[in-house]
């Protein structure tokens, strides 16, 4: 069987190239976008990991089900890990509410939402489904947050955010799940900026570093940032560069 191995950043690079011609929200939710989505969840993780001096993956398979999204390498013949990308969404979040309810006020331009109610309920959830996946054991979980810190009533930082209900999340109740007997050999969550990540198992651990001013492939081109829009943003994405 042929291998279809590519370099996660020219995979962003090439997300990069047509992601400010789509609107954001439609990036986000339309399933033609879906796969490009995961990619960009797994370079997030990447890049954190490089600009922290961590050992990173630099290529990835994309995987068919029911197996985890990518089989990640070191070089390409030097496997590492089995990832499997997800996402946590604000709580009574719905795929392409914002279009629905522009077009049933006739604005073309949504006026940005209220404040978002905290994001537990939907870690929760998110957790009491995959910390069952039977692949959980060969993986890592790679979690996109779409929540930032000013989507929290007193604006702490977004790891501090996390850590501060999550290490408490230490037993099974109706509101938590038991992290402690996750099988999954890390369980990474990126936040909405692409930028900062943090490791929740097998360790607590700010994932941090300093971002390049620009990054290239081998042949010179430069690949822009990502723009940080997310599923409640509702411009057209434009070109950001790393600070």
């Amino acid at each position: 069987m042929l291998r279809n191995i590519r370099r996660i950043e020219d995979e962003r690079a090439r997300i990069a190239r047509y992601q400010p011609t789509v609107v954001g929200t439609r990036f986000f939710n339309n399933r033609q976008y879906h796969a490009d989505f995961e990619w960009l969840i797994l370079s997030y993780l990447t890049r954190a990991l490089r600009n922290a001096g961590w050992k990173y993956p630099e290529y990835a398979e994309k995987l068919p089900p029911p197996q985890p999204d990518f089989q990640t390498y070191l070089t390409p013949d030097t496997p590492c890990w089995l990832v499997e990308t997800t996402e946590v969404l604000p709580p009574d979040y719905r795929r392409g509410g914002f279009f629905r309810r522009s077009a049933s006020n006739g604005k073309k331009i949504p006026i940005a939402p209220d404040p978002q109610p905290e994001p537990w309920p939907s870690y929760y959830q998110l957790f009491r489904t995959k910390l069952a996946k039977p692949y959980a054991a060969n993986s890592s979980l790679v979690i996109y947050d779409d929540m930032t810190a000013s989507d929290y009533p007193d604006y702490a930082p977004w790891h501090e955010q996390l850590f501060r209900r999550l290490k408490t999340w230490t037993y099974d109740s109706a509101t938590t799940c038991d992290l402690t007997r996750s099988q999954y050999q890390n369980i990474f969550v990126v936040d909405a900026s692409g930028i900062d990540a943090v490791r929740l198992y097998p360790h607590w651990d700010v994932i941090r570093g300093r971002p390049r001013r620009r990054d290239h492939l081998p042949n010179g081109i430069v690949i822009p940032a990502i723009s940080p829009a997310r599923r409640s943003d509702s411009l057209p994405l434009t070109e950001n560069r790393d600070q």
